[in-house]
């Protein structure tokens, strides 16, 4: 004979069925939420940097000479505002590369030391921005490039400012964000069960001293209902 599920029962399996679609869910929007302001905040730390950097590159032109053209180019300060621009292998990275011919004419301090090979990537058209994702030297990196025009000898010449963020400390700040909170949702999960378990408890005791009562009534122990 099968046996009959309770109320109590059903209620506790609807909420085991029920909850983890919705901590699930939740922790979906949650994370997506979190991660989505990392990389916009990423994205507006880098447009700030590549602005600094413009606003100190100075044009420089070196003449023409019998054997050889002019040649345009920039400069920028020996020591740049952001110590990590400075600091050997800290993870962020600058250079300004001359679009007409692919050349790198300047690179951060903060190359010196690092084991990186880039690629020639694709460079925006002037005035726009481009960012893209990939793996350099087996690390995971944030490539945002700046398209700029110079004007030099009354010609447009084109640079394009590139930056090289590395994408672990955001990734271990994501991967520790994701653990706190499946710990949090997974906590409230358990207390919520509980509470409701003693909610259903309290709220069906009245129905489970009636049923004692019918069933003292059936087997004769019992002439009346007591009040409940």
């Amino acid at each position: 004979m099968i046996r009959s599920i309770s109320l109590v029962q059903r209620i506790f399996l609807a909420s085991l069925l029920l909850l983890p679609t919705l901590i699930g869910f939740s922790a979906f929007i949650l994370n997506r939420a979190y991660v989505d302001s990392l990389i916009t905040a990423e994205q507006e730390a880098l447009l700030a940097q590549t602005y600094t950097l413009i606003g100190a590159a100075e044009p420089e032109t070196t003449p023409a000479s019998m054997t050889a053209p002019a040649i345009y180019s920039l400069t920028l300060p020996n020591a740049l505002l952001n110590p990590r621009f400075e600091t050997p292998d800290s993870g962020l990275y600058a250079q300004v590369v001359n679009k007409k011919d692919g050349a790198i004419i300047w690179r951060s301090n903060s190359w010196i030391g690092a084991d990186l090979e880039t690629d020639t990537y694709t460079l925006p058209d002037a005035g726009e921005a481009m960012t893209t994702d990939a793996m350099i030297g087996g690390q995971p990196f944030t490539i945002f490039r700046f398209n700029t025009i110079w004007e030099m000898d009354n010609q447009d010449h084109e640079f394009c400012f590139m930056i090289f963020l590395s994408r672990l400390p955001r990734e271990k700040e994501i991967s520790t964000y994701q653990k706190m909170l499946w710990l949090w949702l997974g906590g409230m999960a358990i207390l919520l069960i509980s509470i409701q378990g003693l909610i259903v408890h309290w709220s069906l005791k009245p129905l489970h001293i009636l049923a004692k009562e019918i069933i003292r009534i059936e087997q004769g122990q019992s002439q009346a209902l007591k009040n409940t």
